[in-house]
């Protein structure tokens, strides 16, 4: 019976071990065929995060100027005021650093067919050697893409993941930091 027990832990270690190795080469594979796929995307926009200087969007119909000083991002114009830092950096690491497109559509004729003959949203961003200006048109609710081009190519469409757009969704208020009230000294 004891030599029973033996075998049969011997073989459900093995099987434990089968099982593990199974798993890790299907993670790997997965991973495998993910930057095969990322690789063939198109790159719409690529800059490096710490080149960017400047990022301008609308939201709503409220005008968002940030520009980078120092590796310190601001409000445009008022360096008085605290700014989400993280907020700025997610913003820029899905339009910019780098933007991919899904699908690209070239020598359009018609951007009305996009919503792109009167754009949602302009948004810039750059530095003094480089900017982009990328107009965003309608949303695919099928496939939850955005058409958007940028504006030294209108004859190219590009449909990029919502997830990317959608990082715009905040106002100013969201991208500033609470202010923190000093407490009154009594005496």
């Amino acid at each position: 019976m004891n030599k029973q027990k033996k075998q049969l832990f011997l073989l459900l270690g093995l099987l434990f071990v089968f099982v593990a190795a199974y798993v890790g080469l299907q993670a790997y594979n997965n991973a495998d065929t993910q930057k095969e796929e990322e690789e063939e995307r198109e790159i719409v926009i690529s800059m490096d995060y710490s080149d960017v200087e400047c990022l301008q969007f609308n939201y709503e119909e409220e005008l968002l100027q940030f520009e980078c000083v120092d590796g310190t991002w601001y409000v445009t114009g008022d360096h008085s005021k605290s700014v989400k830092q993280y907020r700025i950096q997610s913003i820029l690491n899905g339009i910019a650093c780098p933007l991919l497109a899904e699908s690209k559509i070239e020598n359009v004729t018609d951007l009305g067919q996009y919503g792109l003959a009167e754009p949602s949203q302009e948004i810039l961003v750059g530095n003094d050697v480089e900017q982009y200006t990328l107009y965003v048109g309608d949303f695919n609710s099928m496939t939850y893409i955005y058409y958007v081009y940028l504006s030294n190519d209108p004859t190219t469409v590009y449909s990029v993941a919502s997830t990317e757009i959608n990082r715009l969704g905040y106002g100013l208020s969201d991208f500033l930091e609470p202010v923190e009230e000093s407490a009154e000294v009594t005496g």
